[in-house]
């Protein structure tokens, strides 16, 4: 199909569900392309977008299934929600250099997208944008200041990810499950790592909580299998239950001159359904603590020997300040 110069607009679901169409030329006339236009085009593998155009809107591409690639003119400042959900052969888009925001399940299920370059324009990415997608790694704009629930969950080839250097918060799930992520810096400016965070990063091996985070959320780190060390920077954090609640974890070092809160409910060595219903596991770290060592500051060894939860590691060592 090929649009005549001199249209302005493309409407809502004008095009939808044209299963048979292939390519599409769009003439530089047009400015709008409303929600819906091309949703459903399964074989749609070639379009362009005009350079007045300024928003992608809403499921504008949503199962476009044969779409491989696309490149947005600097004119388009945001992508609307699930724009192009279900692209599942897209493999590359040029984002423009002005782009403010990527909307909710934007690039959902894209399960050959294997890298995004997001310019620094951006300040907000809307909650599972990137979800279940084919991301092997991504950096994130440095405009951003925090990241929406669920933005990568279940992105399970992602290996890499860099966090915007001013981000102050980690939403709910946000990579719940990345199951390949194996290493993660988080910024010294994070306050609040949100339920779930980083649950199930199975590569996972050590993770650092800056000074600044003031919440760790339920089961934020749980089910990290590979994760052995904890470095604890922070003062005035609370912690939900499961926090930590991995079973390989061998070394917890904790820079806090005084004991943070954290719970330990016992459990029978093979607790069945009913043990659990009647005795709730809601442990910050999980039974195996028993058999880990906690390293603290100097002078400190006391606080944390009577201190309930921490007391239960099988070894203190006041060498937290050398490691």
């Amino acid at each position: 199909v090929t649009i005549p110069e001199g249209v302005t607009k493309i409407g809502e679901a004008a095009f939808a569900v044209c299963k048979n169409l292939v390519s599409v030329h769009i003439p530089e006339s047009v400015d709008s392309i409303r929600q819906y236009a091309f949703s459903g085009c399964n074989s749609l593998t070639t379009i362009n977008i005009p350079n007045n155009v300024t928003i992608i809107t809403q499921w504008t591409f949503d199962f476009c299934k044969s779409l491989v690639s696309i490149t947005l003119p600097d004119s388009v400042t945001e992508i609307d929600k699930g724009a192009f959900r279900e692209c599942t052969s897209l493999t590359s888009i040029d984002l423009s250099q002005n782009l403010k925001k990527i909307g909710s399940h934007a690039f959902n299920s894209c399960k050959e997208l294997k890298t995004i370059n997001i310019p620094d324009s951006v300040t907000d990415i809307g909650e599972s944008a990137f979800e279940e997608s084919g991301l092997t790694s991504i950096v994130f704009s440095n405009g951003m200041k925090s990241l929406r629930g669920s933005i990568c969950y279940k992105c399970k080839n992602l290996t890499s990810i860099i966090l915007p250097q001013k981000l102050t918060s980690i939403g709910v799930a946000a990579f719940l499950e990345c199951e390949n992520l194996a290493a993660i810096d988080i910024p010294k400016t994070v306050k609040k790592i949100a339920d779930n965070a980083f649950k199930g990063c199975k590569k996972l091996t050590s993770v650092t909580i800056p000074a600044k985070v003031n919440t760790v959320g339920f089961k934020a780190f749980s089910e990290c299998e590979e994760m052995t060390t904890v470095i604890l920077a922070c003062d005035n954090a609370t912690f939900g239950s499961k926090a930590f609640y991995s079973d390989n974890i061998k070394s917890v070092v904790n820079l806090s001159q005084k004991p943070l809160e954290i719970n330990y409910t016992p459990q029978k060595k093979n607790p069945t359904a009913v043990d659990l219903l009647m005795n709730p596991d809601d442990s910050t770290f999980s039974q195996k603590i028993t058999e880990a060592t906690l390293h603290v500051l100097p002078g400190t060894k006391q606080l944390y020997k009577e201190a309930e939860g921490w007391k239960r590691f099988a070894e203190i060592v006041e060498d937290a300040a050398e490691l």
